[in-house]
């Protein structure tokens, strides 16, 4: 626009910075190298997008709730206008949050650079992937596109349940790259020895190695060795028993602990459920205790627990005797001094594996002095009752004949 001032010839520049661009149609779709907002679009990662759930993030990856709320979120939104795009799910509040008309329907929300840069998330409710991303530019210049930040659908839950807190460190192990393996991560760890061993002899390494991603919810060596030697040597000896317990630890799909809630239900490979407890900045897989979380890998993702899930039944316990004791046997157990004679399924935190050995034998010196004694004992006992009886029969004689006790006087005369 020119306009004549003075004499001076003025050219005014309408500020095309604020509100939403309305050169960018909402039928044109946000691709690189597509002219929208006056310029053609390229990629830049500078800025990123991501889903909150209660203000946590949910990470790029992850899985959503079909049917909750979330936000879309643009990492920073100070001096530029944008155009979020999302599919798979849809904008709740396209009249409050964003500024573009009904047009673009609720698959998209344009806001200008005065605004939160964050919008309202319906996650879809038939199992389809959830993605956002977002074109963005500042004033004039040229428009940039971010990566998409992709959800997938996890369990059907209350959307009202407690999210997961930070509940323990992200794991520091390597390798932490998610180029290595469940199997690789879980081999390379210094306290998960016997679980690997188990997934070998059950066969069950071999079926995590195939397609589709799992999460393991991995108890330690120590969770294992509190089962004690006895049980872990009936395992071996039961794969049916023991494939059920390991399976029962393993769902199918990724679930980091953001896309926890409290009282979610996660199914597992063995059929049954486990159940997710949140207090504080604890959280429990039944009555197992997450230690470690959220240990990512390229099939999946790993979360160590300290003690083993019973199907249909809580967790294993895990007594702590003092050092140098030996714990009392269970029920059914046998003598905790005594070998069992099945062999231990693989190395297992305190125990040696290997054959059998025989039960030491009850007989020897000590043996044959108490058998003497006992003897000895009923003997006695005997010959104190046989007395007895014959001094018992003699007092009834003299009642009943007072002459059966006299002496014989001649004899006693004669004697004299």
């Amino acid at each position: 626009m020119m306009k004549l001032l003075g004499g001076v010839l003025v050219l005014v520049i309408p500020r095309l910075g604020m509100g939403y661009p309305t050169d960018l149609e909402c039928s044109r779709p946000l691709e690189v190298g597509e002219e929208i907002m006056g310029e053609a679009a390229v990629s830049d990662t500078s800025l990123t997008m991501e889903f909150l759930r209660d203000d946590e993030t949910v990470e790029c990856g992850g899985t959503y709730v079909p049917g909750e709320t979330l936000t879309a979120a643009i990492s920073d939104s100070s001096g530029i206008r944008f155009m979020l795009n999302i599919s798979g799910g849809t904008f709740s509040n396209v009249g409050e949050e964003c500024e573009n008309d009904d047009s673009c329907g609720d698959t998209r929300c344009g806001q200008s650079d005065e605004v939160t840069g964050e919008a309202t998330v319906t996650a879809p409710s038939d199992g389809s992937d959830l993605s956002v991303f977002a074109a963005w530019a500042t004033t004039v210049g040229t428009v940039y596109l971010t990566d998409s930040c992709v959800l997938t659908a996890g369990s059907t839950e209350d959307t009202s349940a407690t999210s997961a807190p930070s509940m323990v460190e992200v794991s520091t192990m390597a390798p932490t790259s998610t180029d290595s393996s469940l199997l690789e991560i879980a081999s390379s760890a210094d306290d998960l020895t016997t679980l690997v061993a188990l997934l070998e002899a059950t066969g069950l390494d071999a079926a995590l190695s195939g397609d589709g991603t799992f999460t393991i919810f991995a108890p330690t060596d120590d969770a294992f060795a509190a089962l004690g030697n006895v049980t872990l040597a009936a395992l071996g000896n039961d794969t049916e028993t023991l494939t059920e317990i390991l399976t029962y630890h393993v769902a199918s799909g990724e679930f980091f602990s953001t896309d926890l809630s409290d009282g979610m239900t996660i199914p597992t490979l063995s059929g049954g459920n486990l159940t997710v407890s949140i207090s504080d900045s604890t959280v429990m897989i039944n009555d197992a205790e997450v230690t470690e979380a959220d240990i990512d890998a390229s099939d999946g993702v790993l979360h160590k627990i300290d003690a083993v899930l019973i199907p249909g039944g809580g967790a294993a316990p895990a007594p702590t005797p003092a050092e140098g004791t030996t714990p009392a046997p269970g029920p059914g157990d046998e003598d905790p001094g005594v070998e069992p004679d099945a062999p231990t399924p693989g190395p297992v935190a305190g125990g040696t594996g290997g054959g059998s050995k025989k039960k030491k034998s009850s007989s020897g010196p000590n043996g044959g002095i108490i058998a003497a004694i006992v003897i000895c004992v009923v003997v006695g006992v005997a010959a104190i009752c046989g007395c007895g009886w014959y001094f018992s029969q003699a007092n009834d004689k003299e009642r009943e004949n007072p002459e059966y006790a006299k002496p014989d006087e001649a004899k006693m005369d004669s004697s004299m």
